[in-house]
């Protein structure tokens, strides 16, 4: 695909399930049941099992219009499910379409199922098949807990997949809305260190990194 045609078309977001037991696959099951045009296309990446387990209760959901796939498709994969009236592609990262969901109470395999969709956003985008990630709710509890004791959250996991080192110089968690955008100085550290870390080369350090 060249250039001009990626600029043309309708970007391609990838939708992480978040914690199969929590609320995030409720949450994309909500935004792909509405009715309104749609200036992007979405390919979703969620478990068949934690989306099967919701059918009873969301009934309004597009469930004929999900295609699961059987890899983790490209670019050119994708250009298939461009019509925003038509199919909806659909990526289950585990493939184990048998496991319970307990919703509520987040094990072992939601984390790993968390994880795994994760993996596969960052993967296709990293390799251009999809043009942004959006991520629903994880379980940051349950992931330190069961799948990965060093995890902090999204953004630093992202860093990490991305070899960037060190928060505020190398990369930021933002918030942007066009009539507010906001960066965070510090993240993830008691009140008293937050409180003594705000210093005038540390805020143009982040200014700097915001501004690129």
């Amino acid at each position: 695909m060249s250039g001009l045609e990626s600029r043309v078309s309708p970007p391609i977001l990838a939708l992480t399930q978040g914690d199969p037991a929590g609320i995030g696959p409720e949450i994309l099951l909500k935004l792909l049941s509405g009715t309104s045009p749609r200036a992007w296309q979405p390919l979703l990446i969620a478990e068949r099992a934690a989306l099967e387990a919701l059918r009873p209760v969301l009934p309004e959901a597009p469930w004929e219009r999900f295609v699961f796939l059987d890899g983790k498709p490209s670019r050119e994969d994708l250009a298939a499910y461009a019509d925003p009236a038509g199919p909806i592609a659909v990526l289950d990262p585990v493939g184990d379409t048998n496991r319970p969901v307990a919703f509520g109470r987040s094990g072992p395999h939601d984390a790993a199922g968390a994880m795994a969709a994760l993996d596969a956003g960052i993967e296709l985008a990293r390799f251009d098949a999809v043009d942004a990630l959006v991520t629903a709710p994880i379980a940051k509890s349950s992931i330190s807990k069961f799948h990965r004791a060093d995890f902090v959250g999204h953004t630093d996991y992202l860093a990490e997949v991305c070899g960037l080192e060190r928060y505020g110089r190398d990369y930021l968690m933002a918030f942007l809305a066009p009539d507010l955008q906001v960066a965070l100085l510090t993240v993830h550290m008691p009140l008293r260190e937050a409180l003594d870390a705000v210093t005038p080369e540390a805020v143009l350090v982040a200014l700097q990194c915001l501004d690129r």
